[in-house]
């Protein structure tokens, strides 16, 4: 069982862009599709890789390196990430945006866990939650502008690196959800990564790294793409503003201490063979169905069983 004390940080990092991106500033504005999400905790995901007999010195000297430096480099095009979330205090100061300006850089945490057991965390059986929280890092709390405005600042991603010796690494993600749902957070990871792996070949050069980032489909900025002819924007803005004097007046009047979690995390593998039955069932029933997804039939598949788990009587709505 993981404690609080589980991993042992070896380095604070600071992660910028290359000083060469082209843009040295970037102001995005919420739309009225982020702007829900405001309020809410960050989210937290976590990434396992076996890599045996990966010892520490190895690790420092030649993985963090490489992946620091790729990290810079995709987030060149990723500019948002290195940002921060600027709140104001009020609806009558303007409205929320994420804000790059040149300098501008994420946290990335390296770590080493020997406590845990690697093969635990990576196994299907049931896992104790709070085993995992020691591999996600915390985006730091919101500041006050410096610039002298009432608004809040705030981090939108931290990474975390864990070393497991011998066994692999993991890496830890929290982000604000008005930065990016999970194909957007994937889409920073999955370029993130192919350009590591590039730095691993040892022969890449600049030109082989902007090849390998524009082969992954950019990230579009264009605000203006999205058309808020209903206001929405605006009326979300000014319930999230209450909502957040709220959420803080409760904040300051709770002093006890949250308490651990008792939930489990357990892994069910679906096989091919498993989709293609469920393609066909689906497909049974609903003939006219032009494309249907492995991920449709999984999700539905896992909705389906979450129903029956909670066991509802005749037509009751389950939420």
């Amino acid at each position: 069982m993981a404690t609080p004390d589980a991993v042992t940080v070896l380095k604070h990092s600071l992660v910028s862009p290359p000083s060469s991106a082209a843009a040295t500033e970037m102001s995005l504005p919420l739309t009225f599709l982020d702007m829900p999400w405001l309020h809410f905790s960050p989210i937290q995901r976590l990434v396992l890789y076996e890599v045996p007999q990966l010892s520490r010195a190895h690790f420092i000297e030649h993985i963090i390196p490489k992946l620091e430096h790729s990290l810079s480099l995709t987030l060149q095009h990723f500019l948002p990430l290195a940002g921060n979330l600027i709140v104001p205090s009020n609806s009558n100061s303007g409205t929320p945006e994420i804000r790059y300006k040149n300098g501008s850089s994420l946290a990335l945490i390296i770590a080493e866990c020997t406590t845990t057991d690697f093969n635990y965390l990576t196994a299907n059986h049931a896992r104790n939650c709070r085993d995992f929280h020691p591999l996600i890092p915390e985006l730091k709390p919101s500041t006050e502008d410096d610039s002298g405005s009432t608004a809040r600042i705030t981090p939108v991603l931290a990474l975390q690196v864990t070393l497991f010796p011998d066994c692999g690494m993991s890496i830890g993600i929290s982000n604000h959800h008005t930065v990016g749902d999970a194909g957007s957070i994937f889409g920073f990871m999955k370029t993130w990564a192919a350009l590591s792996s590039k730095f691993f070949e040892d022969n890449i050069d600049r030109d082989d790294a902007a090849a390998t980032l524009v082969s992954y489909s950019p990230p579009c900025y264009d605000r203006t793409m999205i058309k808020d002819t209903k206001g929405l924007g605006s009326i979300f803005w000014d319930q999230g503003v209450v909502f957040l004097k709220l959420f803080q007046h409760e904040s300051s009047t709770d002093t006890t201490a949250k308490p651990m979690t008792k939930k489990v995390r357990r892994s069910f593998v679906i096989s091919r063979n498993n989709i293609e039955k469920l393609k066909s069932l689906a497909l049974q029933k609903r003939p006219q169905l032009v494309h249907l997804s492995s991920f449709t039939v999984i999700c539905a598949h896992v909705w389906t069983c979450l129903v029956k788990c909670r066991g509802p009587s005749g037509e009751q709505v389950v939420k």
